[in-house]
């Protein structure tokens, strides 16, 4: 029965990591970071990626606190 749910669900969980692929597959961008949030989130500070480890073909994350 979930599987049946699943295969109507117009809101999968799926659509951030396609679109962010769709995007990849896409764009050509020389950015040397480029920082994915969600809609509700806000900055509260500078983004540092090498701190948390970021370099080409890493992906990292970040705490959420």
């Amino acid at each position: 029965m979930f599987l049946q749910k699943r295969a109507v669900d117009r809101y999968p969980a799926i659509n951030k990591p396609a679109a962010i692929l769709h995007w990849l597959s896409h764009v050509q961008s020389d950015a040397e970071y480029i920082v994915i949030l969600d809609a509700d989130m806000l900055l509260r500070g500078s983004i540092t990626p090498w701190e948390f480890g970021a370099k080409r073909g890493l992906a990292v994350s970040a705490p959420y606190e």
